[in-house]
């Protein structure tokens, strides 16, 4: 084995097998998802292990996972000594687990399917005190350029992209979220979309993927604006929130969502902007064991958009909004979580 392969192994591999490694100046910063994880490797954990309880599922191909530590695995002496068969049986029975940040969650992965890269820091498109900002950007085969947009409730994000390689594509996703709310390769080159809660909105550039395993590179452009009038949420001094979180009032909603077998009920938070059923309303729900969210911006009892790409329709039963998200997901919603009663 060469110098430089050894020192590649050194920086990559995880040097002890009990206890939580922590990240050192020596291990990487960053980790993406290789290409073919399988789908148990894709979900973040609250601990070590493919039993312990999920948190959410990653997407494909997922980058900037930061770097909290790593424990089990093989030794750099094991690496490098013993042969394949012995490697997979040691892996097998002191398998690697990484403890990463992925937007704001924090959760454990398989270590099997990581492998380092480098992640610059997102940026403001926008220059102090202005609403409006264009951005000159390059990417290279897998690098992306990520943007934080900061946004209010009701405010409207314009992005529109021209770039000098027609693989070239953006998404844009909310907040905390690992679902696009558009996603570029898609619905092409220009978005426009109101907010449904406050939050920095992640504007990501990028190759598709056949471009980028070529190493393609793209000369790129984009023109972003904030405009609209925000909706601040009620202070707790105007209506009192629920004791450790950010809702004024939480409530079970009957539901219905994608590959469920029957209809559930919904966890719902309500983040009140007005005293006329104007509210950000966040539902939670499981599927596959996997933690899932859908918010929800109502104006006047009306719902206007979601974080989703799908659209929205509602109708009235009652003191009910029939809420339904593309033709997936059905959830009712009660006038009295909107408005207190």
């Amino acid at each position: 084995m060469s110098i430089r392969s050894v020192t590649v192994l050194a920086a990559t591999l995880v040097l002890v097998a009990t206890g939580e490694a922590r990240a050192t100046a020596d291990g990487p910063d960053h980790y993406r998802l290789r290409d073919g994880a399988p789908a148990p490797s894709l979900i973040l954990r609250a601990q070590p292990g493919f039993n312990a309880a999920p948190i959410t599922q990653l997407p494909v191909g997922a980058r900037c996972l930061r770097s909290l530590g790593c424990r089990g695995g093989l030794t750099l002496d094991e690496a490098t000594t013993l042969s394949e068969t012995e490697k997979h049986d040691r892996a097998q029975a002191n398998p690697r687990w990484c403890r990463v940040e992925h937007q704001g969650r924090v959760g454990w992965l398989d270590g099997t399917w990581l492998t380092e890269e480098s992640c610059p820091a997102a940026r403001d498109p926008f220059p102090p005190g202005r609403d409006t900002g264009e951005i000159r950007g390059h990417l290279r085969g897998r690098a992306d350029a990520d943007y934080r947009v900061p946004l209010l409730a009701g405010q409207r994000l314009r992005v529109r992209m021209t770039a000098s390689n027609p693989q070239t594509y953006f998404n844009v996703l909310p907040p905390g979220s690992d679902e696009a709310r558009f996603v570029g390769s898609q619905s092409g080159d220009s978005f426009d979309g109101v907010a449904p809660t406050d939050g920095a909105y992640l504007v990501r550039v990028y190759l598709m993927r056949p471009a980028a395993r070529r190493n393609e590179q793209s000369d790129f452009r984009l023109a972003v604006t904030r405009t609209g009038q925000p909706l601040p949420p009620l202070s707790a001094a105007e209506d009192a929130l629920v004791p450790g979180t950010p809702y004024h009032a939480v409530a079970e909603v009957p539901c219905t969502v994608a590959f469920a077998p029957s209809p559930l009920t919904c966890q719902a938070g309500v983040i009140r902007r007005g005293h006329d059923r104007t509210a950000t309303v966040e539902i939670r729900w499981e599927q596959n064991t996997v933690a899932r969210m859908r918010r929800v911006l109502f104006v006047h009892g009306t719902p206007i958009v979601a974080d989703g790409t799908d659209p929205i329709h509602a109708d009235r039963h009652e003191d009910w909004t029939i809420l339904r998200i593309g033709d997936q997901e059905r959830f009712e919603i009660p006038d009295a979580l909107l408005d207190g009663g």
